[in-house]
């Protein structure tokens, strides 16, 4: 959530896309249906505070559909 600047109700996200590995565009809109206004903001990586063991790093979990034990014909 973010606040409108304009009349400082909430603003929820519309859409948003990946600029780099490190940045994102997002898209708002304000839920006030007396002002309603649309904008953009950047996000940014700033720094981390805790930074994962590489050594025992987990590898995220295939995308397959049999390890939910659903069959499909």
């Amino acid at each position: 959530m973010f606040k409108c600047h304009h009349c400082g109700h909430a603003a929820h996200t519309r859409s948003s896309r990946d600029m780099s590995n490190k940045t994102v565009e997002r898209y708002y809109q304000c839920q006030n249906i007396n002002c309603s206004a649309t904008f953009g903001t950047k996000e940014s990586w700033d720094k981390d505070f805790i930074t994962p063991d590489r050594k025992n790093f987990a590898e995220p979990h295939p995308e397959d559909s049999d390890q939910l034990g659903i069959l499909y014909d």
